[in-house]
């Protein structure tokens, strides 16, 4: 049904097709190190201006510097050239973080519950 007008002069994008000034202004919102490695794959070709929506660069500046390293990092060792909708590609590495972060959170809970009710029945034993 046709794309969505965007806020600050960005104006009419394709459905699929980003707004660069939107994403460059999200950017700016990630850790430097991580700014520092988009901009060298746009400045090399990898990406190009409307490949990446800002709401990855959003959803990207939620996470620790290190988790932002990685998920770049993931990103990239993919074979791109394939990959038609690279925003959604890269939510799917965002998903799939956050996801894994809520397991790892989940895993500690059940075993410090596990640790718990191992020391009650010894003590009562």
């Amino acid at each position: 049904q046709g794309g969505a007008a965007r806020g600050g002069g960005g104006g009419w994008n394709p459905p699929g097709q980003a707004d660069p000034a939107l994403a460059q202004a999200s950017l700016l919102k990630l850790a430097t190190g991580v700014q520092e490695q988009f901009t060298a794959l746009y400045n090399s070709g990898q990406l190009s201006g409307g490949d990446l929506e800002s709401s990855v660069f959003d959803s990207l500046a939620e996470f620790p510097e290190a988790d932002q390293k990685q998920m770049v990092d993931s990103f990239l060792s993919k074979d791109l050239s394939s990959v038609r909708n690279k925003t959604a590609f890269f939510i799917g590495i965002l998903k799939r973080r956050r996801q894994g972060g809520a397991m790892q959170g989940n895993s500690a809970l059940v075993n410090f519950g596990l640790e718990f009710l191992t020391r009650t029945t010894e003590e009562q034993a």
